[in-house]
């Protein structure tokens, strides 16, 4: 991220007298830049978090740690292979959405995209809440805020940086939407880690 920031800042400035090196270290280090060493690293970081909580729920199979391992997953293939970018365009362009509060018609394909996941997810939240057991509750208050944190940085932050494309704003919201969506992964990477190193104490005497 401060790498991101810096060769963007140098690059406005044109402090640097190769531009051509400095571009390539830009899109290198670039937290919002398809294929770039930060985006990589986080696809593999969301991968991780997604198979340690499947792993989780092999150990205890408790509903929600597959519900975590699922929704992570989906991140994943999100991140790596653009679902909603791509899955929002063919929904745009077959539909011909009229733009909405300042979106582009595209924005509101992804949207939609992103919509068409969470409704094809729901039957899965139901499925986890109606076998909830005693341990569900200290492993929601440990994912909570992570999940929650990836969601505003993936989605909130991605729209409000549409809707105000100012240079010196989007560097800001580029700060928060990608870098906040990195520490988020990272945390659901910690998380993780620790659910399955303690998820037999956590779940202890409750019933599968």
């Amino acid at each position: 991220m401060t790498l991101h920031v810096v060769t963007y800042l140098m690059l406005i400035n044109q402090s640097f007298d190769n531009i051509k090196f400095l571009k390539r270290m830009h899109y290198l280090a670039s937290v919002q830049v398809d294929n770039s060493i930060p985006e990589i690293f986080n696809h593999g970081m969301l991968f991780m978090a997604a198979f340690l909580f499947l792993v989780s729920f092999y150990e205890v199979r408790a509903r929600i740690l597959l519900i975590v391992s699922i929704f992570t997953g989906f991140a994943w293939v999100d991140d790596s292979m653009q679902y909603h970018e791509r899955v929002g365009g063919h929904l745009a362009k077959h539909f011909e959405f009229m733009p909405l509060f300042g979106l582009r018609s595209v924005d509101v394909g992804e949207l939609l995209a992103w919509s068409m996941a969470g409704v094809a997810m729901l039957p899965l939240f139901v499925w986890a809440y109606l076998g909830r057991r005693s341990g569900d509750a200290n492993v929601f208050r440990l994912v909570a805020l992570p999940l929650i944190a990836l969601v505003a940085c993936g989605v909130v932050f991605d729209m409000i940086h549409i809707l105000f494309p100012n240079e010196t704003l989007g560097l800001v919201l580029t700060i928060l939407e990608d870098g906040g969506e990195m520490l988020a992964v990272a945390a659901l990477v910690a998380v993780a880690l620790t659910v399955l190193r303690n998820a037999k104490k956590v779940y202890a005497g409750t019933q599968t």
